[in-house]
């Protein structure tokens, strides 16, 4: 195994093990924790990103057309 599939592999590992299972129990665990996980994720996963920000632009426009509503 080269040195760049190693890594990717590490990259992997911890995103399933610490960064993923933090996530997953996103109401029982601490802020900080969670923040850095997503940061972790979005960093490293290009789809992950995509979908991620697509979400948020897509509860943006939904908040805000609840907001022009009222």
């Amino acid at each position: 195994m080269d040195q760049e599939k190693l890594n990717k592999a590490i990259i992997l590992r911890s995103m399933l093990d610490t960064d993923l299972n933090a996530v997953s129990r996103v109401l029982d665990i601490k802020d900080s924790v969670l923040g850095d996980s997503l940061k972790s994720i979005v960093r490293n996963d290009e789809e992950f990103r995509t979908k991620f920000m697509q979400l948020v632009h897509d509860t943006y426009d939904r908040l805000q057309k609840e907001f022009d509503e009222l």
